[in-house]
């Protein structure tokens, strides 16, 4: 049976992570999830749109895998949100939690 994100309340997603690598057109890695993400609805002028829709994946979506790393745990989190086109989109978003911190975001991306 899955389970959620531990203290997925508290989850750490700088608004800057959100607008200059997820939804940044000239980031060298994040350009290509931009684009996916702005074809339903995800602009860079409103960041926090993901931003709320990548909390609501941190506090109601099914962790899928754990990845154990040198300096804590990495949390694949799996959560299907309404985008603002309407759409329904399942996103995969990656958390990692270092010993006695909150879940910090690491990346997002689409599930399909």
């Amino acid at each position: 049976m899955p389970t959620g994100l531990p203290d997925a309340a508290n989850a750490v997603i700088p608004l800057e992570k959100v607008a200059d690598y997820l939804l940044s057109d000239t980031h060298p890695v994040g350009r290509h999830k931009a684009k996916w993400f702005r074809r339903h609805g995800y602009l860079s002028t409103q960041p926090e749109l993901l931003h709320d829709a990548l909390q609501e994946c941190a506090e109601h979506g099914d962790v899928t895998e754990t990845i154990a790393v040198d300096y804590g745990t990495k949390y694949v989190v799996t959560h299907e949100v309404t985008s603002p086109t309407g759409k329904r989109l399942t996103l995969r978003t990656v958390w990692i939690i270092e010993l006695g911190l909150p879940p910090r975001l690491v990346t997002a991306y689409p599930s399909e």
